[in-house]
């Protein structure tokens, strides 16, 4: 779709594009003025993140395409026109720049993917605006781009199309872009906050929002057969982020930071089973999808908890028991919630099958898990205060 300025045809998408890239550029440089960074790291940055997040974006695509589909000759790579790209390629391409962009000017690599963490939200939510205008929504439009199964009911985030009422996942992403973005920057006056703190919660949460989102989407973009390709990607990123918030862990995290990548393991398994599922019609979608949303919430919680690094750790105490138990509670909670939801729509649609159990059987192993976290954290709890209790009595 084009727009007419000054006698020139401009790509509406591409526009978007470009403003979200301009004000991505622009929140790097904020927080390398602010975090005090080496000189040149600002402009270092922005132009290795452009240059590198376009090349990658379009690498990712034109590689899948030319994988899965029909192979693309080298010379359509470098046509921009042609085929289209990849959110999720830009995104490494825009890691790889904060790397490539340390070495260059001698700063800490961390400080500089935590500024690209905080940018590049702006840069998703733009892009994902711009979607709207590459689908016209026309009655005679039969190409659904980045919408949602058909849904009832009418709302701020929903497109109607040939008297089909369709969720935007666009208008999702780009809501959960902002959002990212508000709680990054939020994140960023923290003053216990470490070198890369900031980027491993970018990878946390855009990983998990990403899984969501391209679940929601119905389209055939990136896909092949069953699988798309960016909720790998997303998948990928959240269990990276998942690693790396327990890096390093101290002797009282390391207990939550094995619990976490295995439940973060059986979370993914969960999901695949419910991308199955989601396609039987007897079925409650909106169940569903509330028992997606409360699963990811379990490594973000997690990743969060570890994340936060308390005054005690720099003297060698590690984490405090109180935070153990809070997190491992709140993923049973969440797990529970889980097992109980899928009984009861088990229960009312009278339907079971291998999907539906890969569904029950991951959520319950969570909780197990979890459970098994809480009684062994007691279990040495006890034993640390009990000849502590005593000899204060004495």
């Amino acid at each position: 779709m084009k727009l007419e300025f000054l006698g020139m045809q401009l790509n509406i998408w591409g526009l978007y594009c470009t403003i979200g890239a301009l004000c991505a550029v622009a929140a790097m440089s904020v927080v390398c003025i602010s975090r005090k960074m080496k000189p040149l790291s600002a402009p270092v940055l922005g132009l290795a993140s452009l240059l590198m997040g376009m090349i990658c974006s379009r690498v990712v695509y034109c590689l899948f395409t030319t994988l899965t589909e029909v192979r693309m000759p080298i010379s359509a790579w470098i046509r921009l026109t042609d085929g289209g790209w990849s959110l999720f390629g830009m995104i490494g391409g825009v890691m790889l720049a904060a790397w490539i962009s340390a070495k260059i000017v001698g700063e800490e690599p961390r400080r500089m993917l935590d500024a690209v963490s905080v940018a590049l939200p702006l840069m998703i939510a733009a892009e994902r605006l711009g979607e709207g205008s590459l689908q016209p929504f026309l009655e005679e439009t039969k190409d659904l781009f980045n919408l949602s199964r058909p849904i009832t009911g009418n709302g701020f985030l929903t497109i109607t199309n040939q008297n089909q009422t369709y969720l935007a996942t666009y208008l999702i992403d780009a809501v959960l872009a902002l959002i990212l973005f508000l709680a990054l920057a939020f994140s960023l006056t923290g003053r216990k906050r470490r070198n890369g703190d900031l980027w491993v919660l970018f990878l946390v949460l855009c990983g998990a929002g990403g899984i969501l989102a391209e679940s929601l989407r119905k389209d055939q973009y990136l896909e092949y057969s069953f699988v798309r390709i960016q909720q790998v990607l997303a998948a990928v990123m959240l269990f990276a982020g998942v690693f790396l918030s327990g890096w390093k862990s101290g002797k009282g995290e390391k207990r939550l930071y094995r619990t976490a990548l295995i439940s973060t393991a059986l979370l993914v398994a969960e999901c695949i089973g419910l991308e199955f599922v989601l396609d039987r019609d007897r079925l409650t979608h909106s169940v569903l999808y509330g028992v997606m949303i409360t699963a990811l919430l379990i490594p973000v919680v997690e990743s969060m908890v570890l994340l936060h690094r308390k005054n005690a750790e720099a003297e060698g105490n590690g984490m405090s028991v109180n935070a153990l138990m809070a997190a491992a509670l709140t993923a049973v909670s969440l797990s529970a919630t889980e097992v109980l939801s899928m009984i009861l729509e088990m229960g009312r649609a009278h339907k079971s099958d291998k999907f539906l159990l890969l569904v029950l059987f991951s959520s319950a192993a969570v909780f197990a898990v979890h459970s098994v976290m809480i009684f062994l954290t007691i279990r040495e709890k006890c034993r640390t205060d009990g000849p502590n209790m005593v000899e204060g009595e004495r």
